[in-house]
């Protein structure tokens, strides 16, 4: 399972303790968008239990990675590779910055990349492009230098907003967007077809 899907499937088996719902996973994937705080604080109706719900979600979050080690082991060795190439990355994510330093922790993966935004950071989450321009700031790349991945269709428009090369990927388990109502310019369903187009750019 993707990590930043697992923290909202989790929330899911847990909703007894706040607003006795049955949401199956894909509606829970539809709420994706805001940052994970963002959708626990709307989402329960008894305010004085939002703080208890949201602490409840993170721990369960970092508990659950120890599961999904293996599931990642494929993209986690995609991005050693890409790293190995001299490739510069960043992450431009939706979650909050509490969920996707977890993320980054468990999983060992902080040192792989070189500047992160988390949708708490930014006044405009995807589609807008304020994320990713604030990114290439960050790391001083020209719209030329830089290919932006993403799995869903907010991933895509938010690319082409920053008039950038957009690649539409479908390899994890769990995605936002089956598919992408916005073409990609290149789209991929595995790791290694992705690592030879790299490679023939």
């Amino acid at each position: 399972m993707h990590p930043i899907a697992i923290g909202f499937l989790l929330f899911n088996q847990r909703r007894f303790h706040y607003e006795k719902k049955n949401l199956s996973d894909k509606e829970i994937i539809q709420l994706f968008g805001p940052t994970d705080d963002e959708i626990i604080r709307g989402f329960i109706q008894n305010k004085k239990l939002t703080n208890e719900a949201v602490e409840r979600y993170y721990s369960s979050y970092q508990k659950a990675h120890r599961d999904i080690m293996l599931s990642s082991s494929e993209i986690i060795k995609m991005l050693k590779d890409l790293l190995g190439m001299r490739l510069r990355m960043g992450i431009i994510t939706g979650k909050s910055r509490r969920g996707l330093d977890i993320s980054l922790d468990q999983l060992s993966m902080t040192s792989l990349f070189e500047t992160t935004i988390a949708g708490d950071e930014v006044q405009q989450p995807k589609p807008n492009p304020e994320g990713i321009l604030k990114t290439m700031e960050m790391m001083n790349l020209k719209k030329d230098e830089v290919i932006f991945v993403g799995d869903s269709i907010a991933d895509i428009r938010a690319g082409k907003a920053a008039n950038l090369l957009t690649v539409g990927v479908h390899w994890l388990s769990t995605v936002q967007t089956t598919h992408f109502e916005e073409e990609p310019d290149y789209y991929f369903t595995n790791t290694v077809d992705f690592i030879k187009f790299i490679k023939s750019l």
